[in-house]
């Protein structure tokens, strides 16, 4: 997390607090713990403990009971958490009323038709919740799933009035190379462990591809996921997908075992957060993609939602833009920095 000077005023002491910390704070009452709330936030614990200790000089109260295991909020704390969930999420309305109010095109009343991957559209879709709620009215979407080789499949003779969201993945250089400029690239994300309580990884700040041979994986049963997993365990002699499954709850359910892990990515991480007691740990050379729209955008319902796309990303997902900056097509130079 990047610290901006986006601010609201601390009625303790009249003193400007960032809007990052009042998130942090949030993510620490979340999890009860400073450094899982750190490391979903991507800065240090020391950076963490420093910026929740500014917010109660700030605050003028303590806000955490610091005896025991787990941080419990105070007296003040609890109060002031109400306070500060309600201020983040009209924060985050207002962000996502702006993002709607610079799109173009208003008069369209029509929904956008949207091809994109089933493994786009879990990832994105926070984002395609904001502009549903954002919108009013009626449904703006019209979906339809589609993988990512059967699009490239039929491209570059596309549905020429759908809008194609697609995830590729920065190793794929033949559909990279095919693409060329055809693709413009949102947003990119990271590989990362997905992990459930008791699990040897919950609180490592790292992870190598190299300890996860013999671990029991299980993961979503989706094209591009599974190949992104069997990408990064190339290499790894007897570390290989255990089970895949379509049905989310039994998917959960094995990822609850102390010693099944699982796979997710750093921007679903950032938008859907994570359930109490799990963690998702970064991997060393992890496996990278883009998010990003396919061929041309037509019609104003398209360009509309596109313009709110990137808008969003601007604002509601600057931190994490700032933190995964990224240039494409990647380059062996691109990777080797990251």
């Amino acid at each position: 997390m990047c610290y901006h000077r986006r601010t609201v005023t601390a009625v303790g002491r009249g003193l400007p607090v960032r809007i990052e910390s009042i998130a942090l704070f949030l993510s620490v009452v979340e999890k009860g713990s400073i450094s899982c709330a750190a490391r979903a936030s991507y800065i240090s614990q020391q950076g963490a403990s420093s910026a929740i200790k500014s917010l109660e000089q700030d605050f003028g109260v303590e806000l955490f009971e610091r005896g025991g295991t787990a941080l419990q909020l105070t007296t003040a704390g609890e109060r002031i958490a109400r306070e500060a969930a309600a201020v983040m999420a009209a924060y985050r309305r207002l962000q996502t009323v702006a993002a709607l109010g610079c799109t173009a095109d208003d008069a369209e009343t029509g929904p956008v038709r949207v091809v994109t991957t089933p493994h786009a559209m879990h990832v994105l879709s926070p984002i395609f919740e904001a502009y549903r709620e954002a919108s009013g009215g009626g449904e703006p979407f019209v979906f339809v799933e589609e993988s990512i080789f059967d699009i490239m499949h039929a491209y570059p003779s596309l549905d020429e009035q759908a809008l194609h969201l697609v995830n590729i993945p920065a190793f794929m250089d033949g559909i990279i190379e095919r693409v060329g400029s055809a693709f413009e690239p949102l947003v990119v994300s990271d590989l990362m462990l997905y992990c459930g309580p008791g699990s040897p990884f919950l609180e490592r700040r790292q992870v190598a591809c190299t300890e996860l041979a013999g671990a029991r994986i299980a993961c979503y049963n989706e094209a591009l996921l599974i190949r992104l997993v069997r990408h990064l365990l190339k290499d790894v002699e007897g570390a290989d997908i255990s089970m895949s499954t379509s049905n989310l709850e039994l998917l959960g359910r094995m990822i609850a075992e102390p010693h099944t892990v699982s796979f997710t990515d750093s921007l679903s991480l950032f938008l859907n957060g994570l359930p109490a007691g799990y963690a998702c740990v970064p991997i060393d050379d992890s496996v990278r993609f883009a998010t990003g729209i396919l061929g041309p955008v037509r019609g104003a319902a398209a360009r509309r939602f596109v313009s709110f796309f990137r808008r969003y990303l601007e604002t509601v997902c600057a931190d994490y833009v700032k933190r995964f900056a990224f240039s494409w097509p990647p380059t062996p130079v691109d990777e080797a920095l990251r």
